[in-house]
């Protein structure tokens, strides 16, 4: 399928219920950040031993940006490969690429 990507559990943006919407939909949504372009985004690589997330594989690749951490999935438009799409929220654009769930991690409370 591809290579692996991670997403590390936090409050804000990678929560329990995040995690089961993406295994769900099978989908990894991202608005960007701070304000810039819409980008689904991700670790490079596998979840460490001891952290709390999510991993997950893509057909999809990721931009060639030279970062060897971060994976961003930008919309065409924007340099990005043609198959990650546009989602569209109240008035908030999002980028959406197609994933397979490989792993979850998380500690319940």
């Amino acid at each position: 399928m591809g290579s692996d990507y991670h997403r590390k559990a936090n409050i804000r943006t990678q929560t329990i219920r995040v995690a089961v919407d993406q295994n769900r939909s099978r989908e990894l949504w991202g608005r960007g950040a701070f304000g810039g372009l819409p980008a689904a985004l991700a670790y490079v690589g596998a979840l460490g031993a001891g952290e709390q997330g999510t991993q997950f594989t893509t057909a999809v690749p990721h931009a060639k940006n030279g970062d060897p951490v971060w994976a961003y999935w930008y919309l065409p438009e924007d340099g990005g490969d043609a198959r990650v799409k546009r989602r569209v929220v109240g008035n908030k654009d999002y980028a959406c690429v197609e994933i397979q769930p490989r792993l979850n991690r998380y500690r319940c409370k």
